[in-house]
């Protein structure tokens, strides 16, 4: 698709409208309407007739979404809840993967976060009831750094149940808070004053996952009521959920290119100098559990119909404590690369090593360490959201002002002690099959063969608080071609705080004692249940410390946890925006309608943080780190255009286009002047960067749509996006920083641009023309292409090796498949989406890691008693996929699985 086709597409139609615009004038001018004459164009624009069907269930949400996106003026998708408390998905993020150009990615077999048109969930803001959410860190790769950024808002917090609809914005205009290239997604709770009538209701589930063989419950409760005349509504929801869930996984830490050695027992050594082996390999096993409560309220007071006050409250509090049984075969240790073993086969397609042994009759045993762990790591996210919003309205004037609050605080805490024991080992691998053989000489369930190797025991608290405040003016007016003029101010302030600390005497203080796992309390083997589908030989039995009961016979709960000093910031964020937008209705006889204005944005920002005075690592642990605080400020302004034009071509038909410039902020992650190095021989560092500069970007949207029912439509959309400003790494080899060597030391800078350019098509269909039962039938498909290339700026000079790559996060396809069935009280869907290949992290160890194709087969079906009771089943991940990542330049060799199972929830609704 040629991108120059997109750019010039929009930009037409965007200014079509003038030639349709002269010719109405000029005919206006022959005839001369008489001022006392004339209306508001808002007043008398004709709007298409549609014809009203009563629906109800999944068909009455599909309806609503319909409805916002038919009639908004730019490019949005919505989805709608049933019912209170009804989303079509258990879990939003779930729900929002339906919609098109929306992928999601997983934590736990579970969606969190959202990616709008290829780009990363950063570039997305979400909003509740207008207004920004703090967002806390809900995973264990967020804490330690490798998963989406502090912007990124993690949907799992947010219960289902409280949710009344969602919108998400792809074209942006200027009344639109800024932030979002990708997109602006709206979450909206429900007002107690448009719920007709006075309600409690409650619902009962049983979740089955089926991998942990454990059922787990999840309840809810809602109460809304309207008071004095319908002019004091309140309501309040309350949800609890616990989940349990197992993983299996088998993680490579990357394909090690230092070739390999094969021993051969006449005593020569044939080189293989291509070959390819694992730097070390890590079979583990996940036990997850969490719980979740979620409780909003929303209070109303409408008096009359001039004046409207709503205070709402969101209060999210998730707990969660995972245990990682992991061990490491750590290829590397005992051998220096290349990696040398006895009976070596090497794959000639791939390079990679097939066969091999540590051992071999009558010539030395080259054994490897394997380190057993049993990490265990706890997580609590405490989130609140609080506003007050009041809406003046007068003859032609409306002001509504709003004030927001929301704080969200992490309280993340690792615990791991690692003894490994070195053991020999036949190794052999089908590359058809997804994992190896392991033939371990040796028993790894005795204690005394584990030495001790080190301690980590960290605690990562984490705060996010945001403040807004913002006034908006909508006036209506009497002209023939502008209907009304828009604008406001908003301010904001978000205040992120990250402290650190370890023990970082642990280590040396357990290796002077000499330990073995003979020394302290154990966690029993293994069960044989670990990939017990597959048809291989792993180590499915070994012993662990256990980790928390070690840790308390051994006193290092008391041990002096230091302040990590150089990973400590703090940033607070300023902003001021203000906006002018107006709206216009052309009386042609081709409706056209849309709106054109200007954002401008201040922001300052002050980062807080310690830079490196003294940093002394000896025998992979922390012997000294002293820094000195300073505070790096910096600050830009952006003016942000926007226009949008929407043509109904007739009752049936709309095209729209839409150009506008948006914005995003850097991470916050990336802002922090913090100073973050590993203990490795020899360590390697990376640093924040506090005088990032913003993306920037134009955006241009065109789409077409055909409604032929309430229900249907077809549309398809182009979209293309220039980007510049992205973030690339910049890397000094073999630095020393505050008198320690480093290998390496990363820098985030401003240094490429990029430019993405997108397809979505979309067919929506109620079948109820057809014979029954045919006609209760329903489907929804929708599919996204999107490419997209990216260039280093020219006053860059890339790190040796370092290359630009496609976006993190972005699939070239995705789309679903959902079909529906409603008659009468029974209903059923059936929903499958897929997600193509994506890059997951373009800086990991030797390369960057991606995500292979992934696809999802999801089912429900439920039947309604009467008008209060309901019961429903739904399956997640029936086909039961298993999540592949590869490295690059090895997408044949797996360095990652993960199999989560399968979920069923049962669930039991009353309505009273």
């Amino acid at each position: 698709m040629s991108q120059n086709f997109i750019k010039n597409s929009i930009v037409l139609a965007l200014f079509a409208s003038q030639s349709v615009y002269a010719e109405q004038s000029t005919k206006a001018e022959k005839e001369p309407v008489s001022k006392t004459e004339k209306e508001p164009a808002s007043k008398t624009k004709k709007k298409p007739e549609i014809e009203v069907i009563s629906v109800t269930g999944f068909k009455a949400s599909l309806s609503q979404a319909t409805n916002i996106k038919r009639f908004s003026d730019g490019v949005v998708d919505a989805i709608s809840a049933e019912d209170i408390g009804k989303l079509p998905d258990d879990n939003v993020a779930e729900s929002l993967q339906r919609l098109p150009g929306i992928s999601i990615s997983r934590d736990k077999g579970e969606g969190k976060f959202i990616s709008v048109r290829g780009l990363s969930p950063e570039f997305s803001p979400s909003t509740l009831n207008g207004r920004e959410i703090a967002s806390g860190r809900t995973t264990q790769a967020a804490i330690t750094g490798s998963g989406p950024g502090a912007r990124a808002f993690a949907f799992n917090v947010l219960p289902s149940e409280l949710v009344g609809g969602i919108s998400v914005h792809k074209s942006l205009s200027a009344d639109l808070i800024e932030g979002g290239i990708g997109g602006l997604v709206e979450i909206n709770t429900r007002k107690p004053l448009d719920i007709e009538e006075n309600t409690f209701l409650g619902s009962i589930n049983a979740v089955y996952d089926d991998k942990a063989e454990q059922t787990d419950p999840k309840v809810s409760v809602f109460f809304s009521d309207k008071y004095d005349d319908d002019k004091i509504g309140f309501l309040m929801g309350i949800s609890y959920s616990e989940r349990t869930l197992r993983e299996d996984q088998f993680w490579s830490w990357g394909w090690a290119g230092g070739g390999v050695d094969d021993l051969t027992t006449d005593g020569a050594t044939i080189d293989h100098p291509d070959g390819l082996f694992s730097w070390s390999d890590a079979p583990t096993y996940v036990e997850s559990k969490s719980d979740r409560i979620g409780v909003t309220s929303v209070f109303q007071y409408a008096p009359n119909d001039n004046f409207e006050l709503t205070a709402d409250l969101l209060y999210s509090d998730f707990n969660s404590s995972n245990i990682e049984d992991r061990l490491s075969i750590r290829w590397d240790f005992n051998n220096a690369f290349p990696f040398s073993a006895y009976n070596v086969e090497i794959d000639p397609a791939t390079q990679g090593l097939v066969k091999g042994s540590t051992t071999a009759e009558g010539y030395p045993d080259r054994p490897v360490q394997m380190a057993s762990t049993h990490e265990v790591f706890t997580l609590n996210t405490e989130t609140v959201a609080a506003g007050m919003n009041m809406i003046w309205r007068f003859d032609l004037l409306t002001v509504e002002g709003d004030i927001g609050y929301s704080k969200a605080t992490s309280e993340a805490e690792n615990r791991n002690l690692r003894f490994g024991g070195d053991y020999n080992f036949e190794y052999e691998r089908d590359p058809a099959s997804d994992l190896p053989n392991y033939r371990v000489m040796g028993d790894l369930t005795d204690r005394s063969n584990f030495y001790f190797i080190d301690a980590f025991l960290s605690d990562t608290p984490e705060e996010d608080e945001k403040y807004s405040a913002r006034v908006d003016f909508d006036y209506q007016l009497s002209h023939d071609y502008f209907s009304s003029i828009e604008s406001g101010i908003r301010y904001s302030v978000n205040t992120k705080e990250q402290d650190s600390s370890s023990c970082v005497t642990c280590t040396t203080t357990l290796r002077d004692m000499n330990l073995t796992l003979a020394d302290v309390p154990v966690v029993s083997p293994l069960s044989g249940g670990f990939f017990k589908d597959d048809n291989v030989d792993l180590p499915r039995q070994f012993i662990m410390a256990d980790t928390l009961a070690a840790i308390g016979q051994l006193g290092l709960e008391n041990s002096p946890f230091a302040e990590n000093i150089l990973d400590k910031y703090t940033i607070e964020e300023k902003t001021q925006a203000l906006y002018f937008k107006v709206n216009y209705e052309l009386p042609t006889d081709l409706p056209i309608s849309g709106n054109f204005g200007v954002r401008y944005v201040r922001t300052e920002s002050d980062a807080t943080g310690a830079l490196p005075s003294k940093i002394r690592i000896e025998d992979n642990a922390v012997i000294e780190q002293e820094g000195s605080f300073s505070t790096v400020g910096n600050s830009y302004s952006e003016v942000l255009p926007s226009a949008t034009i929407k043509a109904e071509i007739n009752d049936e038909v709309t095209i729209r286009a839409s150009a506008a410039k948006a914005l995003t902020r850097p991470d916050l992650d990336l802002m922090s002047p913090r100073f973050n190095f590993n203990t490795a021989n020899p360590p390697s560092a990376n640093t924040g960067n506090p005088e990032l500069q913003p993306f920037s970007s134009w955006n241009y949207d065109l789409s077409a749509e055909w409604y032929f029912s309430s229900i249907g439509y077809i549309s398809g959309a182009l979209f293309y996006k220039d980007i510049g400003g992205f973030v690339s790494s910049t890397t000094n080899i073999n630095e020393t920083v505050a008198g320690q060597l480093f290998s390496s030391v990363t820098r985030p800078v401003n240094a490429s641009s990029a430019k993405i350019k997108g397809l979505e098509l979309t067919w929506q269909q109620s079948y109820d023309f057809l014979p029954a039962p045919l006609s209760n039938l329903g489907t929804i498909l929708n599919y996204t292409y999107i490419d997209s290339n990216s260039k280093f700026n020219s006053n860059f000079e890339p790190s040796a090796g370092q290359s630009i790559s496609d976006f993190e996060g972005l699939s070239k396809n995705t789309y679903n498949a959902v079909m529906f069935y409603e008659d009468g009280p029974f209903r059923a869907r059936l929903a499958y989406n897929y997600r193509s290949d994506y890059l997951e992290n373009s800086l990991y160890i030797f390369s960057s890691r991606s995500v292979e194709g992934y696809g999802q087969l999801d089912a429900s079906i439920g039947y309604d008693f009467d008008d209060r009771w309901s019961v429903t089943l739904e399956a997640t991940s029936i086909n039961n996929p298993r999540l592949r990542k590869f490295d690059a330049g090895y997408e044949a060799l797996p360095s990652v699985l993960i199999d989560n199972g399968r979920r069923f929830i049962l669930g039991v609704r009353a309505k009273l």
